[in-house]
């Protein structure tokens, strides 16, 4: 989760206002974050599938950096393509 909240946090850095003000991108991190760990799609079911204690904290970064992915362009898309 801290790997998807990154570009929630420096988003409010960038805009000065308090990191709770960000509320729905919060959300949006935690809902990408879960589904990315539960279906498990690509690398993320790979990593899973070693068996192995690197492999249970492998797929959660993977799902974190693929979940922060997701929060950065739905941020672009939201605030730089609509101007929300």
């Amino acid at each position: 989760m801290f790997i998807t909240l990154l570009p929630v946090s420096l988003g409010a850095g960038h805009a000065g206002v308090g990191l709770l003000q960000l509320y729905p991108g919060i959300i949006a991190g935690f809902l990408f974050f879960r589904l990315f760990d539960i279906l498990k799609p690509g690398p993320i079911g790979w990593a899973d599938r070693r068996n192995d204690a690197l492999g249970v904290m492998l797929d959660d970064v993977i799902a974190g950096v693929f979940a922060a992915i997701c929060v950065g362009v739905l941020a672009w898309l939201t605030h730089g393509v609509l101007g929300l």
